[in-house]
């Protein structure tokens, strides 16, 4: 069974940039090992790798001859930091991901159902705002059926809207 990730929590970061994970996501049948991966308008997306693997199971059928998907994959590649719980329930942040982000010392962990968002708690405050169509977003959602192929088609330029 797959995680799921749901309900806001607030959290410090400490010296370190050590963020804990709430003890509901941390006991799910996610395991300790996440990939943190910078999104637009400074989110990061926390993606249990049990979900990650999914997308690299696609990602392994794009031939190596394809140079543009393959640099493509790369700079995407380049956005992501592999993450473990330690002992205590808490992932480290590099640097280049905390300034992503714009946090400092507060953070904001939003269950997305299959991942984590990792919100600086104003930008959090200012997207909630914007949720008046949250309804209209679902049944988009529903109307996908699978979000790894889409992304690997977004990185393929060929995403039809």
């Amino acid at each position: 069974m797959n995680p799921l990730y749901v309900n806001e929590y607030a959290h410090t970061l400490d010296g370190q940039r050590r963020l804990a994970i709430p003890s509901a996501w941390r006991n799910s049948e996610g395991g300790d090992e996440w990939f943190a991966v910078q999104g637009s308008k400074g989110l990061l997306q926390l993606i249990p790798a049990v979900e990650f693997n999914t997308f690299i199971d696609k990602v392994r059928k794009v031939a190596l001859t394809n140079r543009d998907l393959q640099v493509r994959l790369a700079r995407f590649a380049a956005g992501i930091q592999s993450c473990k719980l330690d002992k205590n329930g808490r992932i480290q942040l590099e640097t280049r991901m905390v300034e992503h982000a714009g946090i400092t010392t507060e953070a904001v962990l939003v269950g997305a159902f299959t991942t984590i968002q990792i919100w600086e708690p104003k930008r959090w405050a200012a997207e909630k705002e914007l949720g008046d169509d949250d309804l209209l977003a679902m049944q988009e959602i529903n109307d996908h059926n699978d979000p790894w192929g889409a992304l690997v088609q977004a990185l393929q330029g060929e995403v039809k809207k």
